[in-house]
């Protein structure tokens, strides 16, 4: 929410006023109490440690993810979820 603002705004030089094409990335109004509700229960969900433990999994997940995105060269295969793990380590590749 708060990130794609940032990146909405970096459009601005390729976009002028124009909002089609980037509108996903200027938010609402509503973001910033979305974003605060969001961190009220990241709060007190992590004060258990299990599902701190899986917040953060699911975190590493998520970026290990975007690095195999990021990397992968435009004719390389889509991989499945489950294949996110083994595709990211240095030895996958």
């Amino acid at each position: 929410a708060l990130g794609s603002r940032v990146l909405g705004r970096q459009l601005d030089g390729l976009f002028g006023d124009r909002i089609a094409g980037r509108s996903f990335f200027l938010g609402s109004n509503e973001d910033i109490k979305a974003w605060r509700r969001l961190c009220e229960v990241i709060d007190q969900e992590g004060r258990d440690r299990c599902a701190l433990a899986e917040m953060i999994d699911g975190a590493e997940s998520t970026f290990d993810f975007f690095a195999t995105c990021i990397t992968m060269r435009p004719h390389d295969p889509v991989r499945r979820s489950g294949d996110v793990q083994r595709a990211a380590t240095p030895s996958a590749r």
